[in-house]
């Protein structure tokens, strides 16, 4: 990374306040967003942190979509207000989806929330019926082969993009189940090679029903369902174990009854990251040390985010910030597990419990726009436990969006 130099935090400083100088038309034009992307930490009327942890995943899924496979000047240029909602979509972003999402304007997911659903209703099902780990990975390799096998709306359909190794996997397994005598562990469809991010994508589920120990351990041999790789397994651990302690832990619990200052936030999420690059450790050290650099690199990045107070939206109007966060994202561009964990760290690390602006972060990157997202999504809306800041237009053009509340609340009740 560029080193900070204090002329540099001048010229931000300096930067900011004119920016808030300008004619409120010139404001407009440069972003519309500046006080919908402010980073508040308000409590909720309702803690919701599953419910915010699936809306957060799906609603970075559904923006990332679109952005993926672009590079940044590419995603300003198009989207110059920022993509932020599904009314920032371009006319191409609607081709080629099913006619029940074109007609009506709804955005779908990717295979990324598709299948964390599917985990997720796989261990609501294990927890009814006490299923051990080895059951629950069977239940959930058995529906992750039925909704691949729904053309129309399963995690494989085109339009999901799905990875390659998350269809080797599951056809693999599925041809197993087709034998005589199917082998005892079927399951393991998981190639050793298999290190990208099809099954860290889809771990946050676990952490939202189990404690952080279990919640890692289970992830862990979820991934071996289509993805065998250490790389894999670490990231999968961590994210469960993150998911799992920051739904655990309530920021707006603080001693005086105020809302958490963005320090408090900070000081929250510090503690919680140190916990998954721990998680991360026995497995792949590669990956606990990439978790690590992210989240230096998120401390250094707060620092030139001060003087906009923030403001995500408003920080990318500037062409020296723009260049710090394009860096990371080249470096941790998020296909590989241990680059995806890493660079939903360094989102998150700085915006803890805001899912608008963290979904934000990772939708504008240069890489796997999608998962790194959706991922973020997740752990803010985890820790942050908020959807009242959620726009209710926002939430009536995401697919499923009923759904995933459902889930959410039932998550809610049977969570250890």
């Amino acid at each position: 990374m560029p080193h900070i130099r204090p002329t540099h935090y001048a010229l931000l400083t300096l930067l900011a306040a004119s920016y808030t100088n300008l004619h409120p038309m010139q404001g407009e034009a440069l972003g519309c967003r500046t006080q919908e992307y402010a980073d508040r930490h308000d409590p909720p009327k309702h803690y919701q942190p599953h419910v915010a942890a699936m809306l957060g995943g799906a609603l970075g899924d559904a923006l990332g979509r679109v952005t993926e496979f672009k590079g940044l000047g590419q995603i300003l240029n198009t989207y110059p207000n920022g993509c932020c909602s599904f009314e920032d979509f371009a006319n191409r972003d609607w081709w080629n989806l099913p006619e029940t999402f074109t007609d009506k304007r709804i955005a779908p997911y990717t295979d990324d929330t598709r299948m964390a659903l599917v985990v997720a209703k796989g261990l609501l099902s294990s927890i009814h019926r006490g299923k051990s780990c080895d059951e629950t990975m069977q239940e959930i390799a058995q529906l992750l082969i039925k909704d691949m096998n729904n053309d129309a709306f399963g995690w494989a359909a085109p339009y999901r993009a799905p990875g390659c190794a998350c269809l080797n996997g599951i056809s693999t397994i599925e041809s197993r189940l087709q034998e005589r005598r199917p082998q005892r562990n079927w399951w393991l469809g998981g190639d050793a090679n298999a290190g990208g991010c099809g099954s860290v994508m889809r771990a946050h589920p676990f952490g939202l029903l189990f404690d952080e120990d279990k919640a890692a351990a289970w992830a862990l041999e979820h991934s071996k369902i289509t993805h065998g790789h250490a790389m894999a397994l670490a990231a999968s651990a961590a994210m469960a174990w993150g998911t799992a302690r920051a739904r655990l832990t309530n920021p707006y619990e603080t001693e005086d009854g105020h809302e958490p200052s963005r320090q408090t936030a900070h000081e929250l999420v510090d503690t919680i990251i140190n916990g998954m690059a721990l998680a991360a450790t026995p497995y792949d050290t590669e990956t606990a040390e990439k978790i690590k650099d992210a989240h230096q690199i998120a401390h250094k990045v707060r620092e030139l985010l001060t003087p906009f107070d923030f403001n995500i939206h408003m920080a990318l109007q500037d062409q020296e910030f723009r260049a710090f966060h394009k860096e990371v994202f080249e470096r941790y561009p998020g296909w590989r597990a241990d680059d995806a964990i890493a660079a939903t760290v360094y989102a998150w690390a700085l915006f803890p419990t805001n899912i608008r602006s963290a979904i934000y972060v990772g939708v504008h990157t240069p890489g796997d726009s999608d998962s790194i997202a959706s991922m973020t999504g997740a752990l803010a809306g985890a820790l942050g436990g908020n959807i009242e800041n959620l726009p209710t237009a926002l939430l009536a053009q995401l697919e499923g969006s009923e759904e995933l509340q459902r889930i959410g609340r039932k998550m809610g009740k049977l969570a250890s």
